[in-house]
């Protein structure tokens, strides 16, 4: 439900021109200035390399920045309906 909201917020932003959709994350985050990505992956590797230009705030907003959630070993909540 969060992520409407961010989203929301971010566009805000933009229309008072204080954020633009093409300005890097890292310009807000820093401290994702050494992200990589996965170009090779099979069962025993990984290969990851930094990626060909920077990450931008319309990647994010569109899901194709590349940043994978983090899975929980948790298990999923109890969907029964409430009786």
């Amino acid at each position: 439900m969060s992520k409407m909201f961010v989203g929301a917020s971010i566009m805000t932003l933009v229309d008072e021109g204080k954020v633009s959709l093409d300005d890097p994350v890292t310009k807000f985050i820093p401290q994702l200035d050494k992200w990589m990505v996965a170009v090779e992956k099979d069962e025993a590797h990984i290969l990851l390399k930094p990626p060909v230009r920077p990450v931008t705030i319309r990647h994010v907003l569109s899901h194709t920045s590349g940043l994978a959630g983090v899975r929980s070993s948790r298990k999923s909540p109890d969907r029964t309906a409430l009786r």
